[in-house]
């Protein structure tokens, strides 16, 4: 049983920033949350791994042992270490203000005798897009610990944040030095601990309240909250929360307008040019094709022979092969079916990667004879499939022609939906295949199969790579990626099927 000597953690304290409710229930009603999903297990054992991995750049740190169910140990360790000599403390364990913190990386100055500088580890990628998801949450994080290290009494020079490097090719040996980046934001973090200690007060003054703070959806990311059932299960599925890219303001206004249900919008109240067809799909409850003319034109500009074709992908954050960057979507396997003529029976082929040494260049040459150079390539959102295919060519120079000419041939099944020619209350203004289908194909499903989506594929063929397989033979694992994967491509036969009975 783990010792209690503190109310708050740094990363509750930004639970609190996103959500005050699911700060609450974490410190009030833990049992309410679901179990971790493959992928957060996966995400959180990787952070913690790659964490002790970049301790390797502060040659002779020590490291705090003490775990989190042994805080009290863990700070008198700390105590012990701050009065040595090590030139860095990782995972150092300081109180303050009712917070416990653990530094990553707690590394002496080279500036100012009796200074330490604090860096945060985080295993993601410093890509814009990356940074602009994170940082905000990031600097918080690294406030809180500032907080709590000066009010511990340790003198703070610098502030950093150690991240991936997403412009890092690896080319041999994998190299530590480029694979990380660390940067400096003490600028922005000492600005951000402006006022944390009222918010901590306030959060300790809620989280001892025996009221459970109000839900606010989309204030953080409720759909993948571990609460969201705790908080969302009771509302009905035409739902106003479930309206695309709907604003806490937004739902607001509405409520106040007495308005639970999409259907009860006013036709007055203004919506977006994405939410729109949402609330207009819902007069069709059998689904209504609005846009016959484009719909038709897409299908008579698809070729025979025409080949439905997926991939699927492994991102590991460390690159495993020459002329591969960290969280590259690497093809390891895709399927193939093949319709020589309309209404005709298709013939199907696939490929999956042997799990030993760069699947590329086979996956290639397999893709390019299953291909052809004729015939269309119907994909399922095909930015992915173009940009893994100009990733292939630009890895492979000998093919590249080739692979660029694939390009040319490419069509999408989720243009249909995306630009809503076809409107039905079940897409709810979604268009990924995993909705597509069982709205229109409800006969086949997904629903009894091991993978049922493209994450755990890329975990399982990451667990085959790394020699991580537990309850699974290695037979088994490859069925399971195979029958995921073909399911993709017979989908789409399915969609286009349906398509083109609509269309009449």
């Amino acid at each position: 049983m783990s010792e209690r000597i503190h109310k708050l953690s740094k990363s509750r304290f930004v639970a609190g920033i996103h959500c005050e409710r699911r700060l609450w229930l974490l410190a009030n009603r833990p049992g309410e949350r679901r179990e971790p999903t493959r992928a957060e297990i996966h995400r959180m054992e990787f952070g913690t791994t790659f964490g002790r991995d970049v301790t390797k750049l502060f040659e002779d740190g020590v490291e705090i042992g003490a775990d989190h169910r042994h805080p009290k140990r863990a700070l008198d360790e700390t105590v012990e270490k701050l009065g040595g000599k090590a030139p860095a403390l990782f995972e150092a364990a300081f109180l303050h203000h009712d917070v416990l913190i653990r530094a990553d990386v707690l590394k002496r100055s080279q500036t100012h005798s009796g200074s330490w500088d604090l860096i945060e580890v985080k295993s993601s990628s410093n890509s814009e897009s990356s940074r602009r998801k994170n940082l905000k949450k990031y600097t918080s994080d690294m406030a809180v610990q500032l907080y709590v290290l000066e009010g511990a009494g340790i003198a703070v020079d610098s502030i950093s944040l150690a991240l991936v490097n997403s412009d890092y090719e690896r080319s041999g040996d994998l190299d530590w030095n480029q694979l990380v980046v660390i940067e400096d934001h003490s600028d922005a973090v000492r600005t951000r601990t402006t006022g944390i200690g009222k918010e901590l007060d306030h959060f300790l003054d809620m989280i001892d309240r025996p009221e459970m703070p109000e839900a606010v959806y989309g204030k953080t990311k409720c759909e993948e909250c571990e609460f969201s059932q705790f908080c969302w299960s009771e509302e009905p599925d035409d739902s106003i929360i479930h309206i695309p890219r709907i604003s806490p303001k937004k739902i607001d206004e509405l409520r106040e307008l007495g308005v639970r249900l999409i259907s009860e919008i006013p036709p007055e109240y203004e919506l977006t040019k994405t939410q729109e067809p949402v609330r207009e799909a819902l007069g069709y409850p059998d689904g209504r094709l609005v846009r016959a003319d484009r719909l038709t034109q897409w299908i008579d500009n698809l070729d025979y022979p025409i080949h439905y074709f997926d991939f699927e992908t492994w991102n590991p954050c460390i690159p495993p092969f020459d002329k591969t960057r960290p969280y590259m979507q690497i093809p390891v396997q895709y399927s193939v079916h093949i319709q020589d003529e309309q209404g005709g029976v298709t013939r199907h082929y696939e490929f999956l990667a042997d799990a030993q040494g760069d699947p590329r260049p086979d996956l290639i040459e397999h893709m390019l004879e299953d291909l052809g150079k004729t015939g269309s390539i119907v994909v399922h959102h095909a930015e992915f499939e173009t940009k893994r295919i100009e990733e292939l060519a630009s890895y492979s120079p000998r093919n590249s022609k080739a692979l660029l000419a694939l390009l040319d041939r490419i069509e999408d099944t989720e243009l249909p939906f995306k630009k809503n020619w076809y409107l039905h209350p079940g897409l709810m203004g979604r268009s990924s295949i995993k909705v597509v289908l069982p709205t229109l194909v409800p006969e086949l499903s997904y629903d009894e199969m091991e993978i049922a989506e493209g994450q755990s594929a890329a975990l399982l063929f990451g667990d085959m790579y790394e020699g991580k397989l537990e309850d699974l033979t290695l037979e088994t694992a490859r069925k399971n990626l195979l029958d995921y994967c073909r399911m993709d491509t017979l989908a789409m036969v399915r969609i286009v099927e349906r398509l083109r009975e609509l269309a009449g």
